[in-house]
């Protein structure tokens, strides 16, 4: 997928091609200007296929590609929808917002840990991370 910059102008559409279906069917862009910013990659690791997935392992490798499929885009907006409609309804009966980091007992390997001390002398927690390649 290249990046590209369109110029263009704003123009009421010709008579009997107005779409009323569309918010902007009335209008159309006559484009005037065209800057290939950043040109697609052809050697990406896996292309966009909902048909032929690849394997997992190289799809959590590249997990920004893989979260430009539609299905897993659809998910996390199903998801991020739902949190804030519990999260509105929570607000208006009178609930804060209170967001505070989890802590667990330290593992040993992953990523570097954030180790918070306790009260409790020579006990410490560690705020969750992911592992970092």
């Amino acid at each position: 997928e290249s990046v590209l910059t369109l110029t263009g102008i704003v123009r009421q559409r010709p008579e009997g091609q107005v779409n009323s279906a569309m918010k902007t069917g009335e209008i159309e862009v006559e484009l005037t200007d065209m800057i290939q910013v950043s040109p697609v990659n052809k050697s990406l690791p896996f292309q966009q296929n909902k048909h032929l997935l690849p394997k997992e392992e190289l799809r959590l490798q590249y997990r920004y590609l893989d979260l430009r499929r539609p299905d897993l885009i659809n998910a996390l907006q199903f998801r991020s929808n739902l949190v804030m409609n519990i999260r509105q309804f929570l607000v208006k009966e009178g609930f804060l917002d209170i967001e505070t980091p989890t802590l667990f007992r330290r593992t040993p390997g992953g990523a570097k840990e954030f180790v918070v001390p306790t009260r409790i002398k020579d006990r410490f927690y560690s705020l969750v991370q992911s592992p970092q390649h």
